[in-house]
Formats: C-alpha cells, sequence, structure tokens
C-alpha cells in the first residue's frame, strides 16, 4: 500500500520527469545524427544505453553477423550516444583496410586496453608513434630470426619440453592447457628477455597468470560493459579490479628486467633481446624531444607482444589437440605426411613446411574454424570520409568483423565445418586465400595496394592526363574493378563461363559482382570523356589518351565504317588501364618477393645501383644500359613468374593446312608461351630464378 500511495502522489512529477527526460534523449540523439553525418542504419537504439542491452544478452559476434544479413556489410551501432560501425563481408572489408586504409587505419581508444596502455604501446596508438614502434618491432623481431632458422632453434627446445612433459603422465587424464601457454610464453620470452623460465619460476606464472586474467575480462561481459560504460563498472570492486592489478604486477617485472639492463647496457654490442634493442635505441634518440622511444611505450609494446603472442598462439595448439581428438581421420593423415617427410628421427624443420601441404592446410584451417579474433582490433576513423553514400566522421570507432569473411560460403568449399580441404587444390597442393583474415585485413602489411596504386596513376596519368590522390574514391573504384575482373578471369568460375556462358551467367554470385564493378570503371572513363568533349579544341595537341581518341573521332564524324567510336573509347581505355596495371604491378610485388627470397642477387643490385646511380639521384632510363645485372634480373623476374601461361587466344581467319593438320577458318588457337619460357634448350637454367639467363659469359 505504501508503495502504491507513493507512486500515486508522485505520479505526475514522475511523468514529467520521464516526458523531459524522453525529450532531452532525443533531441541529443537528433543532434548526435548531425554530428556524426549520414551513418549507415542499424538496429533502433534505445535511450542512455543504446544497442548495449541488445548486444550483451547475446553472442555479440553472432549477432553482428545476423545484422549483416538485415542491415548490409555495413551498419551502426550506438554505445550510449556512441557510435560504432560494423564493417563485414570480404569485399566490404578489402575496400576499406587496404583500398582506403589511410582513413580507416587509426586505433580506436578501447577503454579496458586504454586503462592498461594509457595509449602507449603499438597496440591502440595511431600516426607516428604506432608507425614507429610498429616498424621498430617488425625489424627487430626479422632481426632475431622470426620466421627464420634463429628463432626455429627456441621452438624446437620447447616442443621438445613440451612432449616430455606430456609424457610423465602416461596413460592418465591430464590438462595440457597450462603446459602449453608455458611452452608458447617461452618462446617470447626468449626474444624480449633473452631466456627461458623453468615451468615452476613464480615470475612466469605471474606473467601468464596475468595474461589469461586479461583475456577472460576482455572478452567477458563485465569487459564490454567496461568498455561501454568505464567510469560506472569501473566503481565496482571484483574481477576487473584484480585483472588490472595481475597486468600490473607483470608490467613491473618486464620494468625491473629492463631497469637491470640499462645499468649493463653496452651501445657497442649488438643487442641480446628486443628489450636493449628497444633501450639502444631509446639511447640514441635521447635528445630527441619528439621520440617515441621512451619507458612507458617499452612496458605496453612488451605487454602487447607478451599478450597477444601467448593467447594466439597456445590457443592454435589447444584447438588443434582438440580436432585431432574430434577427426582421428584427418589425425591419421596428418601423421602420414609428417612419418613421410619428417620421419622418427628429427624435428620437423620450417624447411619441411612445402613439403607438407595437408599439415600445412590443417593448420590454417583450424585457425579459421576456431575463430579466434572475430573482429580486428577497433579502428578510428582519421578522416570524415565518404564510402558507400554514407558519411563516417573523423573519430568514429569502426568494428572489422573478420568472422563474416571467415564462415562466407562464397569464399571456401565447406564453411560450417572442420575442413582441411578448404586450403588444397583439386591437386592437393596447399592453396593461399586472401580471405584467410585470421589476424585481420590491413594495407600496412600489405604492399600491394600501394604498388597497384603508383602503377596505376602512371597509366592515368596517360589516359587522363593527371594522377590521383591515393585516397581518391574513383582510384579506389578502378583497383578494385582491376583486381576483381582478373581474379574472375583467371577462376574455375571464369573458365566455366567461358565454355557455358549462358547456363553459368544465370547464377548470381562473383561474376555479376565482377561485372558491376568493370561496370562502374567504364562509366568514369565515359564522364571523363563527355567532360572533355564539352572543351575540346581541335586546334590544340591531345593532352591525354583520350582527348587523342576523341580528336580522331571528331576527324571521322562523316566516315560511316570508322572505327573510333565512344564504345571502342571506353572498351581501349579499360584494355590499356586493367592490362597495363596487372602486368606491371604483378612484376614489381614479384620482384620484392624474389628479392626477400634471394638476398645474395639482392645485394647484387643494390652494389650496381649504387655505382652507376649513387645516393644522390634516381636512376634514369639512360642508366640501363650501365646496369646490366639489374636488367637481367629484372627479365629474370618476369621470365621465372611466367605472368601470362598462355597469349591472348587468337582465331584462323582462313581455312590453314600446318604440319599435316587442317585448322579450319575461326578455330581458337592458344598460344603457350610458358612452354618457350621454361625450356631447356633455351635457358641456362630454367625452372629456377638466375638472372644468368640473360648475362653473356663477361656478365
Amino acid at each position: 500500500m505504501d508503495v502504491l500511495f507513493a507512486l500515486q502522489t508522485n505520479f505526475w512529477p514522475l511523468l514529467i520527469a520521464a516526458a523531459v527526460f524522453f525529450f532531452i534523449w532525443k533531441s541529443r540523439s537528433k543532434e548526435y545524427q548531425c554530428k556524426f553525418g549520414r551513418l549507415p542504419p542499424g538496429p533502433a537504439p534505445a535511450p542512455v544505453f543504446g544497442n548495449f542491452f541488445q548486444v550483451y544478452v547475446k553472442e555479440p559476434y553472432n549477432y553482428y553477423l545476423e545484422l549483416s544479413k538485415k542491415h548490409g556489410s555495413i551498419f551502426t551501432l550506438w554505445f550510449a550516444n556512441t557510435p560504432v560501425v560494423v564493417i563485414s563481408g570480404y569485399r566490404a572489408l578489402k575496400e576499406t583496410m587496404i583500398g582506403m586504409g589511410n582513413e580507416f587505419s587509426g586505433r580506436a581508444n578501447y577503454p579496458l586496453i586504454m586503462k592498461i596502455t594509457n595509449g602507449y604501446g603499438v597496440l591502440v596508438s595511431s600516426g607516428e608513434r604506432w608507425k614507429q614502434l610498429r616498424r621498430f618491432t617488425l625489424l627487430t623481431l626479422k632481426n632475431f630470426g622470426m620466421g627464420r632458422h634463429t628463432i626455429e632453434d627456441k621452438v624446437k627446445e620447447e616442443a621438445s619440453c613440451l612432449v616430455q612433459s606430456f609424457s610423465t603422465f602416461g596413460d592418465s587424464a591430464f590438462n595440457p592447457g597450462i603446459i602449453i601457454n608455458k611452452a608458447v610464453c617461452n618462446v617470447i620470452c626468449s626474444i624480449i628477455f633473452g631466456q627461458r623460465f623453468e615451468s615452476d619460476d613464480p615470475q612466469l606464472n605471474l606473467m601468464l597468470g596475468a595474461v589469461d586474467d586479461y583475456f577472460n575480462v576482455l572478452s567477458s561481459r563485465l569487459g564490454q560493459a567496461y568498455n561501454i560504460f568505464p567510469k560506472i563498472v569501473g566503481l565496482f570492486p571484483g574481477r576487473l579490479h584484480d585483472m588490472l592489478s595481475e597486468v600490473e604486477k607483470a608490467k613491473g617485472l618486464f620494468k625491473l628486467e629492463a631497469e637491470a639492463r640499462m645499468k649493463t647496457l653496452d651501445p657497442s654490442s649488438p643487442p641480446k633481446d628486443f628489450i636493449e634493442a628497444f633501450l639502444l635505441q631509446m639511447e640514441e634518440e635521447k635528445h630527441n624531444p619528439n621520440t617515441e622511444f621512451t619507458f612507458n611505450n617499452l612496458l605496453c609494446t612488451t605487454w602487447a607482444m607478451f599478450s597477444a603472442g601467448t593467447e594466439t598462439t597456445s590457443s592454435t595448439i589447444r584447438q588443434s589437440l582438440l580436432l585431432m581428438m574430434k577427426h582421428p581421420d584427418i589425425q591419421a593423415r596428418v601423421q602420414k605426411e609428417i612419418d613421410k617427410v619428417v620421419g622418427q628421427d628429427r624435428c620437423p624443420s620450417i624447411d619441411d613446411r612445402q613439403n607438407m601441404p595437408y599439415t600445412d592446410a590443417v593448420i590454417h584451417e583450424v585457425q579459421r574454424s576456431m575463430d579466434l579474433a572475430p573482429t580486428a582490433v577497433p579502428h578510428k576513423m582519421l578522416y570524415d570520409t565518404e564510402y558507400r553514400n554514407y558519411l563516417i566522421p573523423k573519430g568514429t570507432m569502426v568494428l572489422p568483423l573478420l568472422s563474416s569473411v571467415l564462415s562466407d560460403p562464397k569464399l571456401w568449399k565447406n564453411p560450417d565445418n572442420f575442413d582441411p580441404e578448404n586450403f588444397l587444390d583439386e591437386k592437393g597442393r596447399f592453396k593461399k586465400s586472401d580471405a584467410f583474415v585470421v589476424f585481420g585485413m590491413d594495407s600496412a602489411f600489405n604492399p600491394e595496394y600501394m604498388i597497384n596504386k603508383a602503377v596505376c596513376n602512371v597509366i592515368c596519368s596517360i589516359i587522363f592526363g593527371q594522377r590521383f590522390a591515393s585516397d581518391d574514391p574513383q582510384l579506389n573504384l578502378m583497383l578494385m574493378a582491376v583486381d576483381d575482373y582478373f581474379k574472375v578471369l583467371n577462376s574455375p568460375l571464369g573458365q566455366a563461363y567461358n565454355i557455358f556462358p549462358k547456363i553459368v551467367g544465370l547464377f548470381p554470385g562473383p561474376l555479376h559482382d565482377m561485372l558491376s564493378e568493370v561496370e562502374k570503371a567504364k562509366g568514369l572513363f565515359k564522364l571523363e570523356a563527355e567532360a572533355r568533349m564539352k572543351t575540346l579544341d581541335p586546334s590544340s595537341p591531345p593532352k591525354d589518351f583520350i582527348e587523342a581518341f576523341l580528336l580522331q573521332m571528331e576527324e571521322e564524324t562523316h566516315n560511316p565504317n570508322s572505327e573510333f567510336t565512344f564504345n571502342n573509347l571506353l572498351c581501349t581505355t579499360w584494355a590499356m588501364f586493367n592490362a597495363g596495371t596487372e602486368t606491371t604491378s604483378s612484376t614489381i610485388r614479384q620482384s620484392l618477393l624474389l628479392m626477400m627470397k634471394h638476398p645474395d642477387i639482392q645485394a647484387q643490385v643494390q652494389k650496381e645501383i649504387d655505382k652507376v646511380v649513387g645516393q644522390d639521384r634516381c636512376p634514369s632510363i639512360d642508366d640501363r644500359q650501365n646496369m646490366p645485372y639489374t636488367d637481367a634480373v629484372i627479365h629474370e623476374v618476369q621470365r621465372s613468374m611466367d605472368l601470362a601461361p598462355t597469349a591472348v587466344p587468337h582465331k584462323m581467319l582462313y581455312d590453314t593446312e600446318y604440319r599435316n593438320y587442317l585448322i579450319p577458318k575461326g578455330t581458337m588457337v592458344l598460344p603457350l608461351l610458358s612452354s618457350v619460357l621454361s625450356d631447356p634448350e633455351l635457358w641456362k637454367n630454367p625452372d629456377n630464378f638466375d638472372p644468368e639467363n640473360f648475362l653473356d659469359e663477361k656478365g
């Protein structure tokens, strides 16, 4: 009765307060919509909380996938009054994370990670700090042998210890999780600290406990709540504060290790571990007021390496064990390949990988199917950006939904099941996939788009008489069209269409997506041509290819049989654009790969460049005659990569007799260029990358 009386007494004040609250929220929503531009659609947000409870009560990443089916590949969620743009699907992720990497490459201020790092380190920083720390970290890891034999010895050592630990349990059941974590952790410790720890070392257990607590909270509903309402959730004691305390203890160990090294640091000696390398760089830049090599950045970069490296690798190994138990047939096939290639008398080596396609496919499939990181690290818009008719303002958080790519039936043979065939071709060879985005999709890791844009701009300067800025939407549209065109052209789908065009053309999918992209690119060419037609001056020399073609069209206006038509202009321009971009950029990319694979050849090229060109100017075409080795290397890149195994298909114009065969008029003819480029009668060393194929006995 007291409660009822209180409600009756305060009914009107409560109603008025609720109404005022509602209208304030509505007005703020309008204000935010204005502030946040033309954001993509999404589920309706609730007052104050936004979409928090819709996400909170479900598995977030499955909910995001559901929303992508309803709202498309880009949609907006609201957490309180903060918008988060979610991007899903391979095409949208590639367009944004790679094609528009400059705009989307910021790192969002994720409250929980910011609480731990205060914005220091490589994980959540943006701009110059991120560039410098990332470049330094990758270079240092490379110097310490990441991906090479130096680190392989440490991995073998820990693998042996791991197997010995397993064997102590005999036939008894046991939980391998902690043992695996310690083995993985020790590999990372050998890079960071230059040493491994015994399995019962309190320091090792402290660091592992911190990593475990960190990821448990980060992936929990408590972590989600903190990232949306940090000030409120941070008030309550419990798991969150326990985890933060453990992480601080781990960072305290890193600090002690760093301080100990500072006392004995010798700038004249090469660094023995990552901490020493960072301290030497700090010493080198101590007089630079803008240096990013500070103690705080050292501690937080070390924590990022330690936590991320331990969790991802140990999770993959644990999941591999579970899946091998679940699929004994796959386990048996992996074991058979190991026995065949490695045998029983030695440890496997990184060099064995190329001879173990099935095992390689299984490891990749473990990571794809387990969906280790459903989203990439949250990004942040660095500029106001227009994308697909939406305007995403500077500072907006962007969440790349990697799960959407890893489970896409258009990209995988069998996406819903654990199936190594997803990474094998029809001959059982390992097949790389651009859709394998387990650790994110980021232009910073891939030079392909930078090279493509540079090459594309050279062609644009010929066709359009101008270059485009790297973030220009028109440039990105044209590049995406070229990329999609060649992927379909070289795929089984493209082959099938060329044989059964009417049947294959009935089905929606990548073919029609590609055709749509190409039409958009040709639409740009059309707009450029129409703009020039309005200002065309026959008395002035043409400034670019389009103007030259239009002038020829004008000259042949009264010729009924003229081939200088608008359609021929568009299609000739497209042919120049796609063929020129793909061949040149592929050659440059392959050159980079081959120089990394053959450092001796790279060194000889560099020596010739330094001798002929020097360091103070750009090379010129006139230098070519004085650089025979570099010239030979470029030719050998193109020969060995076999860029176009066949020439453009020809057609017989007449009934023709050749070598006692009669080939009728109209028959398609396929010139097999590969047969010449790999002929041992024509080349010194046709099966290997060898510049000597283009050098005489005098070099």
